[in-house]
């Protein structure tokens, strides 16, 4: 991983965020590389790794939102979790893999103001039925506005 880094680092320069899987020796990585790099430990299941990850030095700590959800009994409450335990610590929370508006809605209510997700999510969060009727409802009665 130190070899792959100065690598990556000599064509991406201070662009380069290493992303590092939360394992044993992942831990012990970032915190060679955390010195001269920006570390972002990925794979986190529990609030004890997240913790782990910022003694460690990683920047960002990324956690799987919809995995968690499906396979940890308090999936649903891992993001809260994770935000609570490295407020003001440096190491901020990046909600990964979100599958559906919904779950990027639960990711923010619980504090992560990171995310990733597809286009087609991003485009679905742009869309309710309601505001589209209403636009119907505009052009099928409206009459503009008027003074």
């Amino acid at each position: 991983m130190v070899k792959e880094a100065k690598f990556a680092f000599g064509i991406l320069k201070k662009q380069l965020v290493l992303k590092i899987p939360a394992t044993t020796l992942g831990f012990r990585a970032c915190t060679v590389l955390s010195n001269k790099y920006t570390c972002a430990m990925t794979s986190i299941f529990s609030p004890s790794q997240a913790m782990v990850a910022n003694a460690a030095g990683a920047t960002f700590a990324l956690y799987y939102h919809n995995r968690a959800k499906r396979l940890l009994d308090d999936g649903a409450d891992l993001p809260r979790k994770l935000v609570q335990v490295l407020k003001h610590s440096g190491t901020t929370v990046i909600a990964a893999s979100l599958k559906s508006t919904n779950e990027i809605v639960e990711a923010r209510e619980a504090g992560v103001k990171i995310m990733t997700t597809t286009f087609e999510v991003l485009q679905a969060m742009t869309d309710h039925q309601l505001s589209n009727q209403a636009l119907r409802d505009f052009q099928d009665h409206g009459v503009g506005i008027s003074y």
